[in-house]
């Protein structure tokens, strides 16, 4: 699978959307929606010449690094960038204190050329960045940094492949200096004359040196895997520290064979999205999963786990989430789940925040367990029960969101069937209640009318803190005799997107996006 494939099918359980906008500008304090200083302009400037930018470190404080840093990763000046890691002067340099979060608003939730284009410029940046580090420690520059922390932004496989083959690089030339030092020391017992000394000179000075990174696996090659035994090596100098791991679309046994080289103190979040996971592999692939026990993300979506009728394999799965005491983050979308859900997810001990369950063929008894779970009622930020029939138990749904109406800031109903009854009931009574609701998807439930959606604009444009809407083109659209339909659909939301401007002034606060979908 391809890098452009991976970010096309970005779904938001490796990297979270921010959902309290002021918590995200303390996140990064040197990227907010403001004017920029005298400082900022003066480092763009430099920054646009790499010998400038060079003078310009033996003059200004070392405060000032990061904001030459950013300076040149904004403006992508490699040159620069190379001169900055070459005089750095501290041993760490974290990305995430340079470039803002990946996602800075729930538009990655639902715009795919919103979430192309940041991926793709935090790729540019961990590119970047892990080149320059290493072409610095090649030509043994003065850099004092050793830990370069790329985590919080994906590092694309090709990267990934190019720190790997360095690791295993360092490794070899270790064990040749070990040789020729034996050689040398046995060497000195012989005549001058039969006495020949060799030297040997590594590839990077002597020293430790780390990289943290976020790996995206995607392929058959299993260098990354042979780099990361070598880095669990203490005499290794060159390591590898994967914090977030994707392993879309690799097989069972390579997701074996790569999870025994990770270090389980390090690994953060966990993506085995497209592997054909079934009940069978369960009893190897729970073993390999419970060491890490320091996982807040995992992402088992789109795989074959069918526990619907399988009890064992039910305890199974639930053995391994209750292991897991720091998992915050859980997808289990496109699995057979009905009627097990309560077994999954009773035993975690801390309530999950983000909780996607799409087409899993939900049960009303998983509606109703989720309704009165200690994930509702305490944590629950984001949930996506998208794809499953739930106009037979929409009291349960509304229990839940009942439940989560003081936190939920996340809510995806797309395509559960609902009827034109419970929509109204949705929009009426529940979404009013919702106050830190910014994002709903309710899309492709055919029951949603043009006059039904018409008339709840108000609630829609009331609800404080909502940015964003997913509705589907009514049915009135498809129907006209003779029309145009693209044109009808065109008329449609133009005229709901106008009613939600002029409704957000009559509120005083910023409109609804209206995101619409043909149905």
């Amino acid at each position: 699978m391809s890098d452009s494939t991976f970010l096309s099918m970005y779904k938001a359980s490796l990297y979270p959307v921010p959902l309290d906008p002021e918590k995200q500008d303390s996140i990064c304090p040197h990227h907010r929606n403001k004017l920029p200083s005298l400082l900022d302009l003066a480092c763009e400037k430099i920054v646009l010449d790499s010998g400038v930018t060079l003078r310009s470190l033996d003059v200004v404080p070392v405060s000032v690094y990061y904001n030459l840093m950013l300076a040149a990763l904004a403006l992508g000046r490699d040159r620069a960038i190379e001169v900055l890691v070459s005089r750095w002067p501290w041993r760490v340099l974290s990305l995430a204190r340079l470039a803002p979060p990946l996602f800075g608003s729930v538009r990655a939730l639902y715009d795919e050329a919103y979430v192309k284009e940041h991926m793709r410029r935090g790729i540019k940046f961990t590119t970047c960045l892990a080149h320059t580090f290493v072409e610095c420690l090649k030509k043994r520059t003065a850099t004092k940094l050793q830990y370069l922390d790329l985590t919080g932004y994906p590092t694309a496989e090709v990267i990934v492949n190019y720190l790997s083959s360095h690791v295993l690089l360092v490794s070899n030339e270790i064990h040749q200096k070990k040789i020729i030092s034996m050689y040398n020391e046995v060497a000195q017992h012989l005549p001058d004359n039969q006495r020949n000394n060799y030297e040997f000179d590594t590839t990077i000075p002597d020293n430790t040196y780390i990289v943290s990174l976020d790996a995206c696996i995607q392929s058959q090659d299993m260098e990354f895997c042979r780099a990361l035994k070598t880095s669990s090596d203490n005499a290794c100098q060159f390591r590898l520290q994967p914090q977030r791991l994707d392993l879309s679309c690799v097989g069972m046994a390579r997701i074996c064979v790569m999870l025994e080289q990770v270090n389980p103190q390090h690994l953060s979040a966990l993506c085995l999205k497209f592997n054909a996971l079934h009940n069978d592999v369960l009893p190897v692939l729970v073993p390999a999963i419970t060491p890490f026990t320091r996982l807040t993300c995992l992402d088992l979506g789109c795989n074959d786990l069918r526990v619907t009728l399988c009890a064992e394999a039910a305890a199974t799965l639930a053995g391994m989430l209750k292991s897991l005491p720091a998992l915050e983050r859980l997808d289990l979308s496109n699995n057979a789940m009905r009627g097990r859900i309560e077994v999954l997810l009773s035993g975690l001990q801390r309530p999950l925040k983000f909780l996607r369950l799409c087409a899993c063929l939900l049960s009303p008894d998983d509606l109703a367990y989720l309704a009165d779970s200690h994930h509702a009622n305490e944590g629950l930020e984001e949930i996506d029960l998208s794809e499953n029939g739930l106009s037979s138990c929409y009291g349960s749904v509304s229990q839940l969101l009942t439940a989560v109406a003081p936190r939920v800031a996340v809510l995806e109903l797309e395509n559960c069937r609902l009827l034109e009854t419970q929509l109204e009931e949705l929009f009426e009574t529940t979404l009013p209640t919702l106050q830190s609701l910014r994002y709903l998807n309710v899309c492709r439930n055919k029951a949603l009318s043009g006059t039904l959606l018409m008339s709840q604009a108000a609630t829609l444009a009331a609800t404080p803190v909502l940015t964003a809407v997913k509705l589907s083109y009514p049915l009135e659209c498809y129907l006209l005799e003779g029309g145009d339909v693209d044109a009808a659909m065109d008329r449609f939301q133009s005229v709901v997107s106008a009613m939600l401007h002029s409704l957000a002034q009559k509120f005083d606060k910023l409109p609804v996006e209206l995101v619409m979908e043909c149905s």
